[in-house]
């Protein structure tokens, strides 16, 4: 469970300076598209984002720390809106999403992975509001997908925007099932009797 824990503050501690990477140019040349900026940049390729949420991404920043690998998208020249995900490889369960994933004020999300959440994130440091959505997935991948809006985004947008993510989040999960750089780490098998050292010592 300590491994879910590392993995959680990794994901959330990645996305700002990502995101502040974008805002810098420190990214990929926008004609390079989002695939140039990093392993799972091309998750958020500018043409599938548009197509998807109907926002146009132009600027992209790829990062990885131990096992989690991230991507921001942003608008160049302006820090709203911004996308981000973030995904790693792992054994934890449903019992462990529930118990150590699921942050704090999150609601239930149905129709996303084998077990999803939702949480609604308030305007912060000049932002609109932001909308997070994580889930783990049937392939053993835990991901965040985080979509943070312009300042005075009226909630009536915020709202019918969500279907729209919810959608993109199912794009994203089908994508990395078969992304092999996310398999999860292989669990440890139980010593065999005749391996064990109190076997040894009787032989």
């Amino acid at each position: 469970m300590r491994a879910v824990r590392v993995w959680l503050a990794v994901a959330v501690l990645a996305f700002l300076p990502l995101v502040s990477a974008c805002d810098k140019g420190a990214s990929a040349s926008p004609s390079w598209g989002a695939a140039g900026a990093g392993r799972l940049c091309p998750l958020l390729d500018y043409g599938v984002v548009q197509q998807n949420l109907g926002v146009k991404f132009d600027t992209a920043a790829g990062g990885q720390k131990d096992e989690t690998v991230t991507c921001a998208v942003t608008q160049s020249g302006h820090e709203y809106p911004f996308l981000t995900v973030a995904a790693a490889g792992t054994n934890a369960d449903t019992l462990i999403f529930e118990a150590i994933v699921v942050p704090s004020g999150a609601t239930g999300l149905t129709g996303v992975g084998v077990i999803a959440y939702q949480l609604m994130l308030p305007p912060v440091s000049g932002s609109g509001p932001g909308v997070e959505i994580g889930w783990l997935s049937a392939s053993h991948r835990l991901i965040v997908l985080r979509y943070v809006f312009p300042p005075n985004t009226p909630d009536s947008d915020v709202a019918a925007f969500m279907p729209k993510l919810v959608a993109f989040a199912n794009v994203t999960d089908a994508t990395l099932a078969t992304a092999g750089f996310l398999n999860p780490p292989p669990t440890s098998a139980p010593a065999s009797p005749s391996s064990s050292p109190a076997a040894a010592s009787a032989r």
